[in-house]
């Protein structure tokens, strides 16, 4: 790891920061709109209200944003280190050090924490692995299921009908999240989004397919999610606008002779 010291993890975890300030903004948002939606509708489902409440106590955690001094391509969360976002150094390098994609992939990957994926793609699992139990018991007298789940066979069945896609949905949801802290950030949004441009060239200098995804991949193309993120952005700049973020940072850009 880096030290925190170092250039690099200074910018990522001032990167991270704000967008934790941002996560917090967001949702007081989201709660605000919720209670006056309940206020005006008593009996609403509160189901929403749960979600948020559950994200807020989540950002009530210590965070950590570390750099990890190895040259392959990567950003990661894991559910077993609460509060701790990975970049590898390789990623920034990629990205040229630029903050507004870097948000946008620290964005994301806090998406990950605040959405808790990790945690719900250990519960079906966990589930999954009882109603193979449950089918044995019930319904395999002949021992062929038995037989299926010993070969894997099962397995790749459950991994590529309902586990690999509930993964890419998350990817989806992660990026729509990250999207939206980064607007919270006064991250210019259409600068943010090039992550995926970066990321697509970088795939195909690989001999990769960035425009194809696989039934058995965990994550959408890269550009399918770009093109997702792209209907996404008239409302994001839209937010971002009305925020006053451009003025305000072109206010701050003529203050001390600096352009954009």
């Amino acid at each position: 790891m880096l030290a925190p010291t170092h250039a690099d993890a200074c910018l990522v975890t001032r990167l991270g920061n704000e967008l934790i300030v941002a996560a917090h903004s967001a949702l007081e948002a989201e709660l605000e709109a919720l209670n006056a939606s309940k206020a005006a509708q008593p009996a609403s489902d509160d189901s929403e209200r749960e979600r948020v409440e559950a994200q807020r106590r989540s950002l009530q955690r210590t965070w950590r944003f570390v750099v990890i001094d190895d040259d392959t391509i990567n950003a990661f969360v894991t559910d077993q280190l609460p509060g701790y976002v990975f970049v590898h150094r390789g990623l920034i390098k990629l990205m040229g050090g630029d903050p507004e994609q870097l948000s946008f992939i620290i964005g994301h990957e806090l998406a990950h924490h605040l959405c808790e994926h990790n945690g719900q793609t250990r519960n079906i699992a966990a589930g999954l692995s009882a109603l193979q139990l449950l089918a044995i018991v019930a319904v395999d007298p002949t021992g062929v299921l038995a037989l299926l789940l010993e070969l894997g066979a099962m397995s790749t069945l459950v991994s590529y009908g309902i586990t690999l896609p509930a993964s890419r949905g998350h990817e989806s949801e992660a990026d729509a999240l990250g999207l939206e802290l980064v607007v919270r950030a006064c991250r210019d949004p259409r600068k943010a989004i090039r992550a995926h441009e970066t990321l697509a060239a970088y795939e195909r200098s690989l001999g990769g397919l960035p425009d194809v995804t696989s039934i058995g991949a965990t994550h959408p193309a890269t550009l399918a999610r770009l093109a997702d993120l792209k209907a996404r952005l008239p409302e994001a700049e839209k937010r971002y606008k009305q925020a006053g973020c451009s003025e305000r940072k072109q206010q701050l850009w003529r203050a001390i002779g600096l352009r954009d």
